[in-house]
C-alpha cells in the first residue's frame, strides 16, 4: 500500500476517511494540526479522541504544534464572518499549508479528513489544496461518508464536538 498523509481535524471526521483512504489502496498516517481549536481544553479533547482512534484503527499519528497565537493573527479581522467565510478559508490555508510541509519532509501525497463533513463545503477546501504540491482532491462526504463516521464514532466512543473548534463558531 501507498502512504499518505492525512490532516485529521477531529476523531468522528477520521473514521471513515480512514477506511475509504484503505479500500482506494492507502496507507494512511495521520497528522494532527489544528491551531484554530479554542479554547485549550477542547484542543486536547479532540487531540485525545484522535489518539484512541489511531489506537484503534491502528495507524500512526503525528502531533503537530498547537500554534494558537498564529491562528488568532491570520484571523485578526475575520471574527465576524459567517460560518463558511473568508476566516474558514484562512483556517484552512493555513492547516493544509503546514500539511503539506509536513507532505513534503516525508515524501508522500496528502488529503484532509476536513471534506466529510456536511457542515463544511469541499469545494473550497480542495481548491485551496490543490495549491499545494502533492495533495489529493477527495470529498469524502460522497458514500455516506459522513454517516459512516458517526456510526464508527459511536463504535469506538469517541468524543465527539459540537462546533468547528474555532472560537468565533463557539459563540455564534
Amino acid at each position: 500500500m501507498n502512504q499518505i498523509l492525512l490532516h485529521i481535524c477531529c476523531g468522528v471526521c477520521a473514521c471513515s476517511v480512514i477506511e475509504r483512504l484503505r479500500e482506494d489502496g492507502f496507507e494512511p498516517m495521520g497528522f494532527f494540526y489544528n491551531p484554530n481549536i479554542h479554547p485549550e481544553e477542547e484542543y486536547k479533547r479532540r487531540l485525545g479522541a484522535v489518539r484512541v482512534l489511531s489506537e484503534a484503527m491502528g495507524f500512526s499519528l503525528i502531533e503537530g504544534s498547537y500554534e494558537k497565537e498564529r491562528w488568532l493573527e491570520l484571523t485578526r479581522g475575520f471574527e465576524k464572518e459567517p460560518e463558511r467565510g473568508n476566516r474558514c478559508e484562512v483556517c484552512f490555508s493555513l492547516r493544509l499549508e503546514k500539511t503539506s510541509q509536513k507532505s513534503k519532509e516525508l515524501k508522500i501525497p496528502f488529503t484532509t479528513t476536513l471534506t466529510v463533513s456536511t457542515h463544511k463545503d469541499s469545494q473550497p477546501i480542495n481548491r485551496i489544496g490543490k495549491g499545494f504540491e502533492g495533495f489529493r482532491e477527495y470529498n469524502f462526504k460522497k458514500k455516506d461518508g459522513f454517516k459512516r463516521s458517526l456510526d464508527l464514532a459511536k463504535r469506538y466512543n469517541l468524543y465527539h464536538q459540537n462546533y468547528c473548534g474555532c472560537v468565533y463558531s463557539q459563540f455564534f
